[in-house]
Protein backbone atom coordinates (compact mmCIF):
# COMPACT_ATOMS: atom_id res chain seq x y z
CA UNK A 1 0.00 0.00 0.00
CA UNK A 2 1.30 3.45 -0.91
CA UNK A 3 2.34 5.63 2.01
CA UNK A 4 4.19 8.85 2.65
CA UNK A 5 7.93 8.47 2.97
CA UNK A 6 7.73 9.05 6.71
CA UNK A 7 4.49 7.20 7.29
CA UNK A 8 3.69 3.54 8.06
CA UNK A 9 2.71 1.02 5.43
CA UNK A 10 -0.21 -1.29 6.20
CA UNK A 11 0.89 -4.89 5.71
CA UNK A 12 -2.55 -6.40 6.28
CA UNK A 13 -5.68 -6.03 8.35
CA UNK A 14 -7.45 -8.87 10.10
CA UNK A 15 -10.53 -8.25 12.22
CA UNK A 16 -10.14 -11.53 14.08
CA UNK A 17 -6.65 -10.75 15.44
CA UNK A 18 -7.34 -10.98 19.19
CA UNK A 19 -6.11 -13.11 22.08
CA UNK A 20 -9.01 -15.54 21.79
CA UNK A 21 -8.49 -16.47 18.15
CA UNK A 22 -4.90 -15.97 16.98
CA UNK A 23 -2.89 -19.13 16.34
CA UNK A 24 0.37 -18.79 14.39
CA UNK A 25 2.68 -16.00 13.40
CA UNK A 26 1.89 -15.02 9.76
CA UNK A 27 3.71 -17.10 7.13
CA UNK A 28 4.90 -15.39 3.93
CA UNK A 29 4.65 -17.17 0.59
CA UNK A 30 6.15 -16.55 -2.86
CA UNK A 31 4.71 -13.69 -4.86
CA UNK A 32 3.42 -11.69 -1.90
CA UNK A 33 1.01 -14.20 -0.34
CA UNK A 34 0.55 -14.10 3.44
CA UNK A 35 -1.30 -16.59 5.64
CA UNK A 36 -1.88 -17.19 9.31
CA UNK A 37 -3.97 -19.57 11.37
CA UNK A 38 -6.64 -18.82 13.91
CA UNK A 39 -8.19 -21.34 16.29
CA UNK A 40 -10.95 -21.74 13.72
CA UNK A 41 -9.12 -21.99 10.41
CA UNK A 42 -6.71 -20.15 8.10
CA UNK A 43 -6.87 -16.59 6.76
CA UNK A 44 -5.00 -15.45 3.65
CA UNK A 45 -3.98 -12.09 2.23
CA UNK A 46 -3.57 -12.19 -1.55
CA UNK A 47 -0.72 -10.32 -3.30
CA UNK A 48 -1.44 -6.60 -3.46
CA UNK A 49 -4.37 -6.83 -1.03
CA UNK A 50 -4.63 -5.34 2.45
CA UNK A 51 -7.41 -7.39 4.01
CA UNK A 52 -6.96 -11.02 4.94
CA UNK A 53 -9.93 -13.31 4.34
CA UNK A 54 -10.67 -16.74 5.89
CA UNK A 55 -10.46 -19.81 3.67
CA UNK A 56 -13.66 -21.82 3.57
CA UNK A 57 -13.51 -25.51 4.41
CA UNK A 58 -11.03 -25.31 7.31
CA UNK A 59 -12.80 -25.51 10.64
CA UNK A 60 -10.39 -27.18 13.04
CA UNK A 61 -7.36 -26.02 15.00
CA UNK A 62 -4.44 -25.55 12.59
CA UNK A 63 -1.09 -26.17 14.29
CA UNK A 64 1.22 -25.45 11.33
CA UNK A 65 1.04 -24.27 7.73
CA UNK A 66 3.32 -23.66 4.75
CA UNK A 67 3.10 -22.39 1.19
CA UNK A 68 4.12 -24.47 -1.81
CA UNK A 69 7.31 -23.28 -3.56
CA UNK A 70 5.16 -21.59 -6.24
CA UNK A 71 2.77 -20.02 -3.74
CA UNK A 72 -0.25 -21.67 -5.40
CA UNK A 73 -1.04 -23.99 -2.49
CA UNK A 74 -1.06 -24.01 1.30
CA UNK A 75 -0.38 -27.23 3.20
CA UNK A 76 -1.57 -27.36 6.80
CA UNK A 77 -2.00 -29.72 9.73
CA UNK A 78 -5.43 -29.65 11.33
CA UNK A 79 -6.70 -31.21 14.56
CA UNK A 80 -10.34 -32.17 14.92
CA UNK A 81 -10.49 -30.84 18.50
CA UNK A 82 -8.44 -29.62 21.49
CA UNK A 83 -7.86 -33.17 22.78
CA UNK A 84 -7.18 -34.84 19.44
CA UNK A 85 -4.31 -37.37 19.43
CA UNK A 86 -3.63 -37.01 15.70
CA UNK A 87 -3.86 -34.37 12.99
CA UNK A 88 -4.90 -34.41 9.34
CA UNK A 89 -2.45 -33.07 6.77
CA UNK A 90 -4.23 -31.30 3.90
CA UNK A 91 -3.56 -28.79 1.14
CA UNK A 92 -5.79 -26.08 -0.29
CA UNK A 93 -5.37 -23.56 -3.14
CA UNK A 94 -4.04 -20.28 -1.76
CA UNK A 95 -6.93 -18.38 -3.28
CA UNK A 96 -9.51 -20.75 -1.82
CA UNK A 97 -11.04 -24.03 -2.92
CA UNK A 98 -11.64 -27.56 -1.69
CA UNK A 99 -9.12 -29.00 0.82
CA UNK A 100 -7.34 -32.15 -0.41
CA UNK A 101 -6.32 -34.81 2.15
CA UNK A 102 -2.63 -35.78 2.11
CA UNK A 103 -2.26 -37.99 5.18
CA UNK A 104 -2.44 -38.24 8.97
CA UNK A 105 0.22 -37.57 11.60
CA UNK A 106 0.23 -38.76 15.20
CA UNK A 107 0.46 -36.14 17.92
CA UNK A 108 0.87 -32.43 17.17
CA UNK A 109 2.75 -30.80 14.31
CA UNK A 110 5.49 -28.41 15.44
CA UNK A 111 6.91 -27.52 12.02
CA UNK A 112 6.03 -27.95 8.35
CA UNK A 113 7.94 -26.99 5.22
CA UNK A 114 7.01 -27.60 1.56
CA UNK A 115 10.26 -28.00 -0.35
CA UNK A 116 11.10 -27.83 -4.10
CA UNK A 117 11.89 -31.57 -4.15
CA UNK A 118 8.15 -32.31 -4.18
CA UNK A 119 7.91 -33.32 -0.53
CA UNK A 120 6.49 -31.76 2.61
CA UNK A 121 8.74 -32.04 5.68
CA UNK A 122 7.03 -32.27 9.05
CA UNK A 123 8.14 -32.23 12.67
CA UNK A 124 5.75 -33.69 15.26
CA UNK A 125 5.76 -34.44 18.96
CA UNK A 126 3.74 -36.91 20.95
CA UNK A 127 3.76 -38.69 24.31
CA UNK A 128 5.93 -41.79 24.36
CA UNK A 129 6.07 -44.82 26.63
CA UNK A 130 9.62 -45.92 25.78
CA UNK A 131 11.29 -42.57 26.42
CA UNK A 132 10.89 -40.06 29.20
CA UNK A 133 8.66 -37.11 28.32
CA UNK A 134 8.01 -36.41 24.67
CA UNK A 135 8.91 -38.40 21.59
CA UNK A 136 9.44 -36.36 18.44
CA UNK A 137 9.47 -37.54 14.86
CA UNK A 138 10.50 -35.96 11.59
CA UNK A 139 8.53 -37.08 8.56
CA UNK A 140 8.28 -36.27 4.90
CA UNK A 141 5.30 -36.92 2.68
CA UNK A 142 4.80 -36.49 -1.09
CA UNK A 143 3.15 -33.19 -1.99
CA UNK A 144 0.25 -35.06 -3.60
CA UNK A 145 -0.21 -37.40 -0.65
CA UNK A 146 0.83 -40.98 -0.02
CA UNK A 147 2.96 -42.93 2.42
CA UNK A 148 5.22 -40.89 4.69
CA UNK A 149 8.89 -41.57 5.43
CA UNK A 150 10.14 -41.40 9.01
CA UNK A 151 13.41 -39.49 8.87
CA UNK A 152 14.35 -39.22 12.52
CA UNK A 153 12.89 -40.31 15.86
CA UNK A 154 13.00 -39.60 18.70
CA UNK A 155 14.92 -36.40 19.42
CA UNK A 156 14.16 -33.10 21.12
CA UNK A 157 11.23 -30.90 20.18
CA UNK A 158 11.80 -30.02 16.49
CA UNK A 159 11.09 -26.68 14.91
CA UNK A 160 12.09 -24.85 11.72
CA UNK A 161 13.41 -27.13 8.95
CA UNK A 162 15.22 -26.22 5.72
CA UNK A 163 16.26 -28.47 2.85
CA UNK A 164 19.89 -28.22 1.76
CA UNK A 165 20.93 -27.92 -1.91
CA UNK A 166 20.81 -31.24 -3.75
CA UNK A 167 17.94 -32.49 -1.55
CA UNK A 168 20.35 -34.82 0.27
CA UNK A 169 20.09 -33.28 3.70
CA UNK A 170 18.10 -31.01 5.98
CA UNK A 171 18.96 -28.70 8.84
CA UNK A 172 16.58 -28.02 11.69
CA UNK A 173 16.40 -26.40 15.08
CA UNK A 174 15.31 -28.31 18.14
CA UNK A 175 14.92 -27.96 21.88
CA UNK A 176 15.73 -30.78 24.28
CA UNK A 177 12.80 -32.56 25.91
CA UNK A 178 13.46 -30.49 29.05
CA UNK A 179 12.92 -27.33 26.99
CA UNK A 180 16.49 -26.11 27.26
CA UNK A 181 19.60 -26.06 25.07
CA UNK A 182 18.31 -25.09 21.62
CA UNK A 183 20.62 -26.42 18.90
CA UNK A 184 20.82 -26.78 15.14
CA UNK A 185 21.17 -30.26 13.67
CA UNK A 186 22.01 -31.51 10.17
CA UNK A 187 20.46 -34.78 8.94
CA UNK A 188 21.85 -36.75 6.01
CA UNK A 189 18.76 -38.06 4.18
CA UNK A 190 20.76 -40.85 2.50
CA UNK A 191 22.46 -42.33 5.55
CA UNK A 192 20.28 -41.09 8.40
CA UNK A 193 23.34 -39.71 10.19
CA UNK A 194 22.96 -36.53 12.23
CA UNK A 195 25.45 -33.96 13.47
CA UNK A 196 25.11 -30.93 15.69
CA UNK A 197 26.01 -27.84 13.64
CA UNK A 198 25.38 -25.12 16.22
CA UNK A 199 25.21 -25.90 19.94
CA UNK A 200 23.17 -22.81 20.78
CA UNK A 201 20.97 -21.67 17.90
CA UNK A 202 17.56 -21.96 16.27
CA UNK A 203 15.53 -21.30 13.09
CA UNK A 204 18.21 -22.19 10.49
CA UNK A 205 17.80 -21.12 6.88
CA UNK A 206 20.07 -22.00 3.97
CA UNK A 207 21.38 -19.02 1.99
CA UNK A 208 22.65 -19.23 -1.63
CA UNK A 209 25.72 -17.34 -0.39
CA UNK A 210 26.88 -20.60 1.21
CA UNK A 211 25.79 -19.78 4.75
CA UNK A 212 23.33 -21.00 7.32
CA UNK A 213 21.43 -18.02 8.69
CA UNK A 214 20.24 -18.65 12.24
CA UNK A 215 19.21 -16.91 15.45
CA UNK A 216 20.74 -17.25 18.89
CA UNK A 217 18.59 -17.66 22.03
CA UNK A 218 19.36 -14.03 22.87
CA UNK A 219 17.97 -12.77 19.55
CA UNK A 220 21.18 -12.16 17.59
CA UNK A 221 21.32 -13.31 13.94
CA UNK A 222 24.39 -15.09 12.54
CA UNK A 223 25.64 -16.30 9.16
CA UNK A 224 27.65 -19.53 9.40
CA UNK A 225 29.82 -20.65 6.44
CA UNK A 226 28.51 -24.12 5.65
CA UNK A 227 29.29 -26.93 3.20
CA UNK A 228 25.95 -28.61 2.31
CA UNK A 229 27.71 -31.57 0.67
CA UNK A 230 29.65 -32.51 3.79
CA UNK A 231 26.99 -30.95 6.05
CA UNK A 232 29.48 -29.19 8.26
CA UNK A 233 30.59 -25.67 9.07
CA UNK A 234 33.63 -24.36 7.20
CA UNK A 235 34.32 -21.35 9.38
CA UNK A 236 33.16 -19.24 12.29
CA UNK A 237 29.86 -17.33 12.20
Amino acid sequence: QTADADGPVVAFRAAELDSSSVGLVPVAGPGGWLAYSTFGGVSVRAPGATDAIPLAGIGGRVSALTFSPTGEWIAYSEASGPNATSESLRKIPSGGGTPIPLGTVSGSTTSIRWEPDGRIYIGTFDTCTMHIGVCTIRLRIPENGGASDTLLAPTGVPFVTDLLPGSNGIVFGEFSRSGTAPRIVALDLKTGDTATVVVSGMAPRWSPTGHLIYASPTGSVFALPFDPGRMRATGAP
